[in-house]
């Protein structure tokens, strides 16, 4: 199957499961019910219904993003548990880059359990250790393909692209505020205004 036709059907079929992978990842958390409306209010935002079919890795990534989310809050104490959600988040950042923000909001949500539970923090260190190797696994085998193949660990902005991360975050927090408040102008006014 060409690239052009199966990223299309992909990131439908990420679409799709969206609901389901939400109500399957939280209902043992906050209740069947409520992880339901969840998953229907998320599968109807306006960013989801608009470019959901067109986003090809963002949908995707987002299925990453919620199990991985998921995998923190029901984690255990075994190191393969761990490893795995290293291996996973590490993998959504291949996925995306904008997963940075999960791995940085992972780490500081360790951080933060370890401060408010420090009959916990010989555990919570070592988990996190365990995390942490599960991320390397994956991120720095690619870092070093990409030092081998661009002369970059990160190529992202790099000639003969003119894209960085100067003209994506306002993009980025655009998108954001348009599908929290659908005043895309407010949204475009307020992005590019710090």
């Amino acid at each position: 199957i060409p690239a052009e036709v199966a990223a299309p059907l992909l990131s439908l079929a990420a679409l799709t499961l969206l609901p389901a992978v939400i109500i399957f990842c939280f209902q043992r958390i906050i209740g069947l019910e409520t992880a339901l409306w969840i998953g229907i209010l998320v599968a109807l935002t306006p960013a989801a219904v608009r470019h959901g079919y067109i986003a090809f890795s963002d949908t995707l990534s987002l299925l990453w993003v919620i199990f991985s989310i998921h995998l923190l809050l029901t984690a255990n104490n075994k190191p393969g548990s761990w490893i795995f959600l290293g291996a996973l988040t590490g993998y959504s950042y291949l996925i995306r880059n904008a997963n940075m923000a999960l791995i940085i909001s992972m780490f500081l949500f360790l951080l933060w359990t370890w401060i408010i539970e420090p009959e916990n923090r010989k555990d919570i260190f070592k988990n996190t250790l365990f995390w942490l190797f599960g991320n390397s696994l994956i991120i720095v085998p690619w870092l070093i393909r990409n030092f081998l193949v661009f002369g970059k660990f990160q190529p992202y902005s790099m000639d003969p692209s003119t894209v960085g991360s100067n003209e994506n975050i306002p993009d980025y927090i655009k998108a954001q505020l348009a599908t929290l408040s659908r005043l895309s102008e407010l949204a475009k006014l307020i992005s590019h205004n710090p």
